[in-house]
């Protein structure tokens, strides 16, 4: 981050997750000139903390929290009244709007629009971005039994190692030092509209995933 040219101020982000106090974190962060804050802590928490940064009148100008504000279950927890998660960022693992033409194919030529539609005809509820995912999974466990030929772990494991997969969540390949696939992600924030809480696509380096939304920067003066 330094040779980028950005100057990191590491020294009041940790709090004791048991007993969190915001105050001096927050503080510095004021005295610091702090305009971005990037992080990783659970939903509740980080919850807490925004909470304490309107208190203190600290506006970023952007804010990305990785882990807290994956699933509109944590977002919407923070509070509509103001909605303290309108334009915080996250790691974007799935969109509905990836294309079967660039490779994003499911089983059975499943699309990736159809699976949120399928999803949202049985949840009744906001798109989790982690359905696609977790449908990575299965469909790589499939294939996998499928070349084996058979149940037995160790034709499965062989199989798996073997893997090269275009999925509803982008190609799989494993890496034999590393055992990893590489997995396409972008950058989303959410939005409060309607009076509900909707995660879009806002920055993304890759041509197969389009953005959904020109992105909130900086936070707008109504913050929160």
């Amino acid at each position: 981050m330094t040779a980028a040219g950005y100057t990191v101020d590491d020294t009041d982000g940790l709090f004791d997750i048991d007993a969190p106090v915001y105050d001096t974190i927050v503080s510095g962060w004021i005295a610091g000139n702090v305009s971005i804050l990037w992080g990783n802590c659970p939903g509740f928490h980080f919850g807490q903390l925004m909470e304490a940064c309107i208190d203190a009148s600290f506006q970023p100008k952007i804010c990305l929290a990785a882990r807290a504000a994956l699933f509109p279950v944590d977002v919407n927890s923070w509070g509509t009244d103001p909605p303290i998660g309108w334009g915080v960022g996250t790691e974007v693992w799935w969109s509905a709007h990836y294309a079967p033409e660039d490779g994003f194919v499911g089983i059975g030529n499943r699309t990736a629009a159809s699976l949120a539609e399928l999803w949202a005809g049985f949840s009744g509820g906001p798109l989790n971005r982690s359905i696609g995912h977790g449908y990575l999974g299965a469909q790589v466990m499939l294939d996998a039994i499928y070349r084996a030929g058979d149940v037995d772990g160790d034709a499965i494991n062989t199989a798996l190692a073997a893997t090269d997969l275009d999925t509803i969540s982008g190609w799989v390949n494993f890496d034999s030092a590393t055992h990893f696939s590489a997995y396409p992600l972008s950058f989303g924030q959410w939005f409060y509209e309607e009076d509900e809480f909707t995660l879009y696509i806002t920055a993304s380096a890759l041509e197969i995933i389009p953005e959904e939304r020109a992105e909130i920067f900086p936070y707008p003066d109504w913050w929160p």
